[in-house]
Formats: C-alpha cells, sequence, structure tokens
C-alpha cells in the first residue's frame, strides 16, 4: 500500500486505515518504508520501520536505515579505482592458482606412495593426505577462503556497481514518473523506486559482511609472515596447540549459555521486551555475561509477578 509524500493525501489515508481496522488479531507483522536523500553528503538511505506482533502481547518495534552511496562512474577516481581492482583480482588469481597447485602436488604424491589402485582407495588417500597437509600448514586453509572471500567480494560489488539504479538514477527534488524515464530506466513509479532500493540495500549489506569476513581471512593470513620472527612463531605455535581447548571452552560456553536462554524466555518472555524471543534472550545472556546489561529492577519485579 504506498501513502503520498503529500500530508493532505496520507494523513486521511492512515485515519481510514485506523477506522477499518488495518491491524488485527491476526496481523503478525506490519512495515513502513521509504528513501530519503541527504544532499550534503549525497548519499540516500533506505529506512524500513518494523512492527511484529508477538504471541505475547508485544510490540517490537524495530528501525533499520541501510546508506547507499550510488558510485559516481564519471569520478576522476574511477580509473585509478579500477587499476587497483585490476590488481587485486590478479593477485588473488595468482594466490588462488598457488595455493591450489601446492594442494594438488601433494595429493598426487600421496596418492603415488600409497599406490592406491580403486577409485575408493584413491579417494581415502586423497583425502587422509589432505587432511594431515592442513594440520601441518593451517595457513592455507586461510589463504583459499581469503582468496575465495576476495573474489565474492569482487563480484558483489561489481554487481552493485552495475545495477541500473546506479547507471541511470537521477534524484529529482519532486520525484515525477514520466513514460520516458519509466522506458529508459524501469522506473515507472514511487513503489518500484523504493522497491529497487531495497534490492540495492540488501546487496550492500550482504557485501559489506563479506567484506568484513574478508578482513578476518587476510588478517589470519598474514599472520604466516610474522613466523619469520621469533617472538612471532612462538605465538603461532601457542594458538596452533590450544586450537583443541579453544574449541571445547568455545562450546561448553555456548552449551551453557543456550540453558540459560531458555530458562530466561521461559520466565520473563511474556512479560519483558528483553526475553519475548529467543533472539532477543540470546542478546540479553550474552550482555549479563559481558556484565552490561542493567534491567535488573524489571527482571525482579518480573519475577514476582510470575
Amino acid at each position: 500500500c504506498m501513502l503520498s509524500v503529500d500530508p493532505e493525501v496520507t494523513i486521511p489515508a492512515l485515519l481510514d486505515m485506523r477506522l477499518k481496522g488495518i491491524a488485527t488479531n491476526q496481523t503478525s507483522q506490519m512495515t513502513l518504508d521509504f528513501v530519503s536523500y541527504n544532499g550534503i553528503i549525497d548519499m540516500f538511505f533506505y529506512v524500513c520501520i518494523k512492527f511484529d506482533f508477538t504471541t505475547s502481547g508485544y510490540i517490537d518495534k524495530d528501525i533499520k536505515i541501510f546508506p547507499i552511496k550510488l558510485p559516481d562512474l564519471t569520478s576522476a577516481f574511477f580509473p585509478i579505482r579500477l587499476i587497483l581492482e585490476i590488481l587485486i583480482i590478479t593477485f588473488t588469481v595468482g594466490r588462488l592458482a598457488k595455493c591450489m597447485r601446492a594442494v594438488y602436488c601433494v595429493l598426487l604424491a600421496g596418492i603415488k606412495k600409497g599406490k592406491a589402485g580403486t577409485f575408493g582407495h584413491r579417494l581415502f588417500v586423497a583425502f587422509q593426505v589432505l587432511v594431515f597437509h592442513i594440520v601441518q600448514h593451517p595457513f592455507i586453509v586461510f589463504d583459499f577462503l581469503s582468496g575465495i572471500s576476495t573474489v565474492l567480494t569482487l563480484v558483489m560489488w561489481y554487481s552493485f556497481v552495475l545495477l541500473d539504479l546506479t547507471q541511470s538514477f537521477y534524484f529529482a527534488e519532486s520525484p515525477e514518473w514520466t513514460p520516458a524515464q519509466c522506458a529508459e530506466t524501469g522506473l515507472c513509479s514511487d513503489y518500484t523506486a523504493i522497491s529497487k532500493f531495497a534490492k540495492a540495500s540488501q546487496q550492500m549489506r550482504f557485501f559489506t559482511q563479506i567484506c568484513a569476513a574478508n578482513t578476518i581471512f587476510l588478517f589470519l593470513c598474514y599472520q604466516k609472515y610474522l613466523c619469520a620472527f621469533p617472538t612471532g612463531r612462538v605465538i603461532a605455535r601457542a594458538m596452533l596447540n590450544g586450537l583443541a581447548d579453544i574449541l571445547c571452552f568455545f562450546v561448553v560456553m555456548v552449551v551453557l549459555l543456550l540453558g540459560y536462554v531458555a530458562m530466561g524466555h521461559t520466565i520473563f518472555g511474556t512479560i519483558m521486551v528483553d526475553f519475548s524471543t529467543m533472539g532477543y534472550s540470546v542478546i540479553t545472556c550474552f550482555q549479563m555475561f559481558l556484565g552490561t546489561f542493567r534491567s535488573f529492577a524489571e527482571m525482579r519485579q518480573a519475577n514476582s509477578i510470575a
């Protein structure tokens, strides 16, 4: 349901929705989204206001704002950025090829040494050799993951740059959708423009997530270069030797946290917003673990009511 930017049209429409009971006891979610533009920083903002009607009776309000900076293909820095992207692609492909070549040589040598005859035996020997090689050289996994995530990051970036929204959209002071603009850009109404901005915001969000994961992989990969120094070798050896203990500690902490999450959601779920859903319960228990939770007075009141 589209609402006009004209308040004289929108306010009567909202009052009519209220009189007709747009939100009933069967409504689970209601969303209000729009696009705003800040001319000072030349950036769009896709705003999504979501109302969730939970079974406990609470109405969860969530406001998500996604900044969208449309790339300027006519900028003077675009050729420089393009050259740097080509260098990154070349370096990444070379690093992946080197990594795959090393794994292939190890697998081929292991199969020949194991004298495997049948296909199943060769597959088992290859898997065994691969596992031992990864245990002895764990940084090869980070090299492979960082290469794949870099490729995905560049693919997501170019999929965003080549959107029709970034190629031909012009923000007018008063949005008017003419037949010529509809035929040229595919933007024929406010609904179409908001939908395209929503899609662009999702792509940009996924791009930032992949880019953040790639940053972690690159940081782990560059740790191997510190092994050239004695102190770096000690740190890397300590991290590898304690990897099993760290994983066991993580598993134990997750199991304990999930127990408190289920208990908090059961006791306080119908009374406190912080425990109204399992997701909120996980966040609240983690805040308690960090010592940043401050709503203990509400918990004591909720406990007395329960």
